[in-house]
C-alpha cells in the first residue's frame, strides 16, 4: 500500500508538472513553434518504445536476484549492454537528423540532433530506474521522474525566454534527462556494488524475453 501510494501520488505530481509545462510552452512558443516541438516529441515517443519495453525485462531480472552480489552482476551486465545500445542508437538518430528534419519540415536540424543525445541518456537511465522498480524502491523512481519534469519546466521556460525558441525547449529536455539520470544513479548505489563484477549473465535469454 505504501509503495502504491508513493507511485500514485508521485506520478500524479509528475503529470501535473508536465501538464503545466505544455500549457506554458504553448503560450510562450506560439502555435507554429509549439507544433514543431510536438513533432520532435513524437520522435521521442517512437524511439522510446524499445526502452520502455526493455525495462519490464530488466525489472524481472533484478527482482529475481537474492542478494546485492547477484543484483550487482545483473545490473552491471545490463548496464554495459545499455551503454553500447545507447551509443549506437543515438549516433544513428543524429546521422538521420537532416532527413528527419526535412521530412517534418523543421528548419533547425540542430533541434533534431539533440534528440539523439536525449535518447542516449534515456537508455542509460533505463537500467537505474528499472533496478529501482525491481527492488521496490518506488520513491527513487518518483524522485527521478520528478527531477526530470521540474528541470524540463524551469530550464525550458528560461531558455525559450532567452530567445532559443524550440532549440532551447529541446535542450531543456536533454538537461532534464541528465538530471533524472544523476538522481537515479545516486538512488541505486545502495542496492548494487560500485565496481562491476567480472561475472556476467547471458544476454540471449534476456533479449529473447524482452523482444516480444
Amino acid at each position: 500500500l505504501k509503495g502504491s501510494a508513493i507511485m500514485i501520488f508521485g506520478s500524479l505530481w509528475v503529470n501535473i508538472v508536465n501538464y503545466v509545462y505544455h500549457i506554458v510552452m504553448g503560450r510562450i512558443l506560439g502555435p507554429a513553434d509549439y507544433g514543431e516541438l510536438m513533432s520532435l516529441y513524437a520522435i521521442l515517443y517512437v524511439v522510446s518504445v524499445v526502452p520502455l519495453s526493455t525495462s519490464f525485462a530488466i525489472v524481472k531480472e533484478i527482482s529475481h536476484t537474492k542478494n546485492k552480489k547477484e543484483r550487482s552482476v545483473v545490473y552491471h551486465t545490463l548496464k554495459r549492454y545499455l551503454w553500447r545500445l545507447a551509443v549506437v542508437s543515438s549516433l544513428i538518430l543524429i546521422f538521420l537528423s537532416p532527413f528527419i528534419a526535412r521530412f517534418l519540415h523543421i528548419e533547425n536540424v540542430f533541434s533534431v540532433g539533440i534528440i539523439g543525445s536525449v535518447l542516449f541518456f534515456m537508455l542509460i537511465l533505463l537500467g537505474n530506474q528499472a533496478t529501482l522498480q525491481g527492488v521496490l524502491d518506488f520513491f527513487g523512481v518518483v524522485a527521478s521522474n520528478l527531477a526530470s519534469s521540474t528541470v524540463k519546466l524551469i530550464f525550458g521556460v528560461i531558455l525559450v525566454l532567452l530567445g532559443f525558441s524550440v532549440s532551447g525547449a529541446i535542450a531543456a529536455i536533454l538537461l532534464a534527462v541528465i538530471a533524472s539520470y544523476i538522481v537515479s544513479a545516486r538512488m541505486v548505489r545502495r542496492y548494487v556494488s560500485a565496481r562491476p563484477s567480472k561475472k556476467k549473465i547471458p544476454l540471449v535469454p534476456f533479449l529473447r524475453y524482452a523482444f516480444p
